[in-house]
This record gives C-alpha cells, sequence and structure tokens, in this order.
C-alpha cells in the first residue's frame, strides 16, 4: 500500500511560497520535492543523507580487550569482543573501564560522525529556486541545460535570446545552472538533459 503526501507551504525550508513536500523521512535519509518551473507540471528533489556514527578504531579498542578477555568474561561478558560494541554505542564524553584498570574515552575508540551527504536533482526546469532552501550546501547538483550559446560558434544568435529562448520553453542552460549552484554553494555541479529532440 501507498500513503499520501501532501504539500507543505509554511515549512522552513520553502522558497518563495512554493510548496515542498517531504517524500521520504528515514533514519538515515530523508527526501524532500520542490515543484519546477516547466511547461508541464515537474518536481525537482533533494536527497539529503543524514550525519552516520563514527567507526570503531579497532586498532585502539581490539589490544585492550583481548589483554582482557578473561576478566571480561568474568564480568559477565560471555562474549568478550562484544565490550567493542558497548565502545561503539557509548555516548560522547563517557568512559568504558576494563577490568584492567584501562580507561577508554569514548572519543579515543570511535571516529566522530561522518556528514551525510546531500544531492540535487533539478529536471527539468527553467528555475529551480523553490530548491533553494532545501539545497543549501548540497555535495552534488544536478541541473538541466538543453541549450547553451557558444560565442564564435552561434554567429546568428547572443547569449540573452538563446537564454530567453531556453526559459520560455521551461529550460535552462548553463549559466542559469551555474548561477543557481552557486546561489546554494554547492560543491559540484552536472549538466544534464533527457530528450529526444536535443
Amino acid at each position: 500500500g501507498g500513503r499520501n503526501i501532501y504539500p507543505q507551504y509554511d515549512h522552513p525550508l520553502c522558497a518563495d511560497g512554493a510548496p515542498m513536500w517531504e517524500i521520504e523521512d528515514e533514519e538515515d535519509v530523508k527526501v524532500y520535492a520542490a515543484p519546477m518551473s516547466h511547461g508541464i507540471p515537474c518536481l525537482g528533489y533533494v536527497v539529503d543523507e543524514l550525519p552516520r556514527p563514527g567507526r570503531l578504531r579497532n586498532e585502539v579498542v581490539e589490544p585492550i580487550v583481548k589483554r582482557n578477555v578473561q576478566a571480561l568474561r568474568e564480568a559477565g561478558f560471555t562474549v568478550p569482543m562484544k565490550a567493542m560494541a558497548v565502545l561503539k554505542n557509548l555516548p560522547p564524553g563517557n568512559a568504558f573501564t576494563f577490568p584492567d584498570g584501562t580507561v577508554v574515552q569514548q572519543e579515543d575508540a570511535v571516529e566522530p560522525p561522518q556528514e551525510g551527504r546531500k544531492v540535487v536533482i533539478g529536471g527539468d526546469t527553467a528555475d529551480c529556486r523553490a530548491l533553494r532552501n532545501l539545497a543549501q550546501n548540497a555535495d552534488l547538483v544536478i541541473h538541466e541545460a538543453t541549450n547553451c550559446y557558444l560565442q564564435g560558434v552561434d554567429k546568428d544568435t547572443d547569449v540573452r535570446e538563446v537564454t530567453r529562448d531556453a526559459v520560455m520553453h521551461g529550460h535552462s542552460t548553463p549559466q542559469i545552472a551555474g548561477d543557481f549552484a552557486r546561489s546554494v554553494n554547492a560543491k559540484r555541479l552536472v549538466l544534464n538533459h533527457f530528450s529526444a529532440r536535443y
């Protein structure tokens, strides 16, 4: 079975009065959508991966656990290596004291959390502004660019005319895509367009 997903107009990440939809809200990822400016109804998406827990530093912890195997068994750890899981799940700022007196701080046993990634997929559009707030600091923006002006090649037109024509048909140029990517502080921009015509 499916579920109904309703637009939100008052969400703090809405831009310029446009609605947004929260498509998915899982433990490790959120997916949002917002309307794009195109000749037919079209959505753009933001896939926002949440931070991931840091990796256990086995090279630090394993020798201490091995040195304390027998004492850990006597302390109730039927599988002494499970003490490593206890360390991995310690809240920041806490410590674990081994039977031999060795104290291991959480930050010494576990690497810092890894930042999640953010991918923006604009789809067919002349304007991605409705995604602007959702797309801030994106790792990757995938933005269509149907037409472009090539100086020295396009003799019968100019950049303004190519831009006007693209926007009039609900599409973008590389300059429009670049301006959007810059406005959201994107790390990378990939240009694309799928069409039988172009």
